[in-house]
């Protein structure tokens, strides 16, 4: 098998990577993240991690991106709903966003790799495919799906990421948001001006303090 060329530093400056046009807030926080690969949202619960979430699904939605939300846990539920509801999923547009049912990993892939998917897929957790997904199986399906998006959540163990295959998800995602008390810190590769975001102003002030927060908001 022919040996591939290597770039030149030139070449690797000219390279094309598609991003997202973030804006405002988004900028400041993430600046223009890349439009493909991985990324990675993790934090403990009842910190904003959903609500984050549903925001970011509809950004991208007004993006004109589409959005499947795999909810393997809360699908369904009241709270879910209601989160829905309060992120104001409902002004967007017919079929933008999409809520698949619970299932399996299996399932998962085919659903990707199915004719006209959605251009991103969102996870939420990647706990839920403990026992039918590994590094290997992560890979693949990246590899397979050069042009999809994954945004992966995860639960924690203190401030990491709860097994092993969450910590090796996080290390190769190229945007790393990790979500505490209201606010979605960005742990790179994609750090905009402010490097973070804030979620729900009232809740990070109880929690970071004013100072902080309105620093954020400027």
């Amino acid at each position: 098998m022919a040996i591939k060329r290597a770039l030149t530093v030139q070449n690797m400056i000219e390279m094309k990577t598609k991003q997202l046009p973030f804006e405002g807030k988004w900028y400041n926080a993430f600046e223009k993240p890349d439009a493909t690969g991985t990324w990675f949202i993790y934090g403990n619960s009842s910190n904003g991690k959903t609500s984050f979430t549903l925001r970011l699904a509809k950004y991208l939605s007004e993006l004109n991106l589409k959005v499947a939300f795999l909810s393997l846990e809360e699908h369904g539920t009241t709270s879910f709903k209601r989160a829905i509801i309060r992120e104001k999923l409902l002004e967007t547009r017919e079929g933008k966003i999409l809520f698949p049912a619970p299932e399996s990993f299996k399932e998962f892939v085919e659903r990707v790799e199915s004719q006209k998917s959605p251009d991103v897929f969102i996870i939420d957790t990647i706990q839920r495919f403990k026992g039918q997904l590994d590094a290997e199986a992560y890979y693949d399906l990246v590899k397979r799906n050069p042009n999809k998006l994954f945004i992966i959540l995860s639960h924690v163990e203190g401030k990491e990421p709860d097994g092993k295959l969450a910590i090796e998800i996080m290390r190769d995602a190229c945007l790393k948001i990790f979500v505490e008390g209201q606010i979605a810190f960005s742990k790179g590769r994609s750090i905009g001006p402010k490097g973070a975001y804030v979620i729900w102003k009232e809740g990070a002030i109880r929690v970071h303090g004013e100072e902080m927060v309105n620093n954020i908001l400027k």
